[in-house]
Formats: structure tokens, sequence, C-alpha cells
């Protein structure tokens, strides 16, 4: 599996076993991926920064975008860019399949989005909705009450 992949999949709670430390919790994995993520985002940026040039990927766009006049700080992509990336991964993996699913499944809704490209908005919405692209979401109890 792509190294992106796995930290994604980390940071939402999906560890692997074998990255686990015996007698110590998830939450330890689960910190030094968070770490391993966010050094991996940070290259990307300062090569982005110091090339001068774009690949014209997601990151490259909102290192040369500017705001207000001004490109983003450290602090900005580190609160931006990590939980973004991260919450689109799921979301955006399981509403695809499941959009290509619920198309493959009703050919005659197929046939009319393909021949009517208009319906690409409408068609997204619904499929979000159709989908349900949040499949879980890990919850670990700290404190019984």
């Amino acid at each position: 599996m792509e190294k992106n992949l796995v930290w994604l999949n980390e940071v939402i709670g999906e560890i692997d076993p074998e990255k686990l430390m015996p007698g110590k919790p998830i939450s330890e994995a689960a910190v030094r991926n968070v770490h391993e993520f966010r050094a991996y985002i940070e290259t990307l940026i300062q090569e982005s920064r110091t090339n001068r040039k774009s690949r014209m990927g997601f990151i490259d766009r909102i290192v040369h975008t500017k705001v207000e006049d001004k490109l983003l700080t450290e602090q900005h992509f580190t609160g931006y860019l990590l939980p973004l990336i991260a919450a689109g991964n799921d979301t955006t993996r399981n509403a695809t399949a499941g959009g290509l699913e619920a198309l493959l499944q009703h050919t005659d809704r197929c046939i009319k989005f393909v021949k009517t490209p208009d319906l690409l908005d409408t068609t997204v919405e619904e499929i979000l909705r159709w989908t349900s692209p949040v499949v879980n979401f890990l919850r670990t109890c700290t404190e019984v009450l």
C-alpha cells in the first residue's frame, strides 16, 4: 500500500498492528504517524516554495495562492492542510466508489448523466447523499461514568 494512504488511514485510527509497540496504546502510534505525515507535507510545501514551480497539484495551488494578498504561513498549512487531506481521504474514496457503484446499478441514471453533463453538480450532491461516504468513525472511551 502506498505510504500516503497508510498515513491517512492511521490518522483516522486504522493502525497496522505491526506498528504498535508492546504495551503502548494505539494513540502513540497515531501520534508518531501524524508527525511523519506532517514532515512529508512540510517537505512538499518547501519544495514547492523553493522551486517556485508548480506541479499543479493541490498543495502547489495552495502554496502559490494568496489570501488577502499574502501567502499562507506554516501555521496555516498545519492547521488547514493536514485535517483537510486526512478528512477528504476516506470520504472522497468512499463517495467515488459508492457513486460509481450506484451509477452502474442504475444504468438509466448513468446514461442520463453521460448525455447531460450539466447534471454534474446535482449528481455529485446525490452521490454524497446516496452513498454515506463516512462508513465509520473511531471513538475511544477515555472515561467511564
